[in-house]
């Protein structure tokens, strides 16, 4: 761990005498890493619901991304409230 720890220590000292700052990632590389997590997620989720409402559910796909088949499990989920 000292090892690592003098080597570090090492690099920086060179870098200052360099000159060299430290290198930043660029925002479009940044901006593109965060949009990939929520676009990820959202194509996870169509997969998901479309295996799990059509092929172990055996309903038509269609009726997975009907607006109607939301509102009626909202209606059966707090009927009784």
């Amino acid at each position: 761990m000292s090892q690592v720890k003098g080597r570090q220590e090492l690099q920086d000292t060179v870098k200052k005498e360099n000159g060299t700052p430290k290198e930043k990632k660029s925002w479009p590389k940044r901006l593109l890493k965060m949009g990939m997590v929520p676009l990820l997620l959202f194509f996870s989720m169509v997969i998901g619901l479309s295996i799990g409402y059509s092929v172990l559910g055996k309903m038509p796909l269609s009726q997975a991304f009907s607006i109607e088949t939301y509102k009626h499990i909202f209606d059966l989920m707090f009927a009784g409230t």
